[in-house]
């Protein structure tokens, strides 16, 4: 009797969770990386460490600034929603809980991750885009009043990072 609860609860624990580890896409963030681009229109370099995390669940996509002290710190955290079959994402920052609350959305198709985040000044469409082994780009642009603009641009490239 006792097997079979243990056995009942690691198939329940092994459920949902795991399948995110199985995502295709998502599994292709895992390990670290190096981004080089801009924000607004400034140069930046980060560090970046993708891991799945709460047992699975979720992607964590760690950020952090390779300048020291970081001026840049963040952990976007997307998961593939089984029952609604797209993608949930947070974007958690050294801005605060106000961007916090907007939760993004968006789907999968091929080598594009397109995430949208409905900000109350203005929405963010980030666009995750593959570009071979070991590189994918991040574009994030801001629509406000139908108008798109660049926020930010990013090149990302497999491999361990260290301070500038």
């Amino acid at each position: 009797m006792r097997f079979l609860l243990f056995a009942a609860i690691a198939a329940l624990s092994a459920g949902p969770a795991a399948a995110q580890e199985a995502d295709g896409f998502l599994s292709r963030f895992a390990g670290p990386w190096t981004a080089e681009g801009h924000v607004m229109g400034e140069k930046v370099r980060y560090c970046a460490e993708g891991a799945f995390v709460f047992g699975g669940a979720f992607l964590e996509l760690r950020i952090t600034d390779a300048a020291e002290p970081p001026q840049y710190d963040a952990s976007v955290f997307i998961g593939r929603s089984e029952a609604k079959g797209d993608y949930v994402a947070h974007w958690l920052d050294v801005f605060g809980a106000d961007g916090a609350r907007v939760v993004g959305t968006g789907e999968a198709s091929g080598d594009v991750l397109t995430l949208v985040f409905p900000y109350e000044t203005s929405v963010f469409h980030d666009r995750f885009e593959f570009e071979g082994p070991g590189a994918f780009r991040l574009l994030i642009e801001a629509d406000e009043d139908g108008r798109r603009s660049v926020f930010a641009d990013y090149a990302f490239r497999r491999g361990s990072c260290s301070a500038a």
